[in-house]
């Protein structure tokens, strides 16, 4: 009789919890895995960031020199259309609500620039168009504009 009762009891035999650990155990290394490492949910993460604000920045920056672009065609009458570097600085500030231009640094692109892209030992690699902007945005990014508006990483061009 008492064996019978002990085979009725029902309860959680020790290999039923020793399976559930392990069991445990191998989901929380999987998502661990899966949470870090270079291809981790959390190294996209901080790509993807990185992707979007180059994507503002970008879109910030053509926006502000066609807008700045517009405005000397319309003032101009024919003559000399390039945007230089203080007039989209200004614009830029303007556009981007800045109360100062400490974190917005605008210049020319300088000859040692022109050569720096060149000496990068790939063959394909673009080089720096002469006449081009070299723009440093708040988000410590910097990007070259050329005398069209085409906006590009300067690591672009570096890498």
């Amino acid at each position: 009789m008492k064996i019978s009762k002990l085979r009725e009891q029902k309860g959680v035999t020790l290999i039923v919890l020793v399976t559930i650990i392990i069991i445990l155990l191998i989901l929380a290394g999987v998502s661990v895995a899966m949470l870090s490492g270079n291809n981790g949910i959390i190294s996209n993460a901080f790509k993807a960031r990185s992707d979007n604000t180059v994507g503002d920045d970008i879109e910030q920056i053509r926006a502000s020199y066609s807008a700045e672009k517009m405005n000397l065609m319309r003032k101009a009458n024919g003559e000399d259309y390039t945007v230089t570097a203080e007039a989209l600085k200004g614009r830029l500030i303007a556009d981007l609500h800045l109360d100062d231009d400490t974190n917005l640094s605008i210049r020319s692109v300088t000859s040692e620039d022109i050569e720096a892209s060149r000496n990068t030992g790939d063959s394909n690699d673009e080089v720096i168009p002469e006449g081009s902007l070299r723009v440093t945005m708040p988000s410590k990014k910097t990007y070259i504009v050329d005398s069209d508006g085409n906006t590009k990483l300067l690591s672009d061009y570096m890498s």
